[in-house]
């Protein structure tokens, strides 16, 4: 087997959210699409909490709770923050946002 054909066929076996990350195509026809909306209406439902939060301390728990890692007590993220995905994002320590923050993800249909 040639190394492309051995990356598409690894490929296939892969999830929907291991291609997204991958850099993969979504189709609009694929079998696992129903499992990216579901993240996407989570993730919407969990943003308008998030935006509305009083504290940093708070962004940061609802935020942690979007993109499914803890985000370190040294990180400050103000308010709004826009995402329709947030389960790719990765937020280090000492990251300040202070301006509004915008994460999407594309799909092809």
């Amino acid at each position: 087997m040639s190394g492309l054909c051995a990356i598409y066929n690894t490929y296939d076996k892969m999830d929907i959210f291991e291609r997204m990350l991958a850099g993969g195509i979504l189709r609009n026809d694929d079998p696992q699409r129903g499992e990216m909306w579901e993240v996407v209406s989570r993730t919407i439902r969990l943003s308008a909490t998030l935006n509305t939060s009083e504290d940093v301390d708070q962004t940061r728990e609802r935020l942690s709770e979007i993109i499914g890692n803890k985000i370190d007590k040294s990180t400050v993220v103000f308010v709004p923050f826009h995402t329709n995905f947030g389960k790719h994002i990765k937020i280090g320590k000492m990251y300040l946002s202070i301006m509004p923050a915008l994460f999407r993800i594309w799909v092809v249909l």
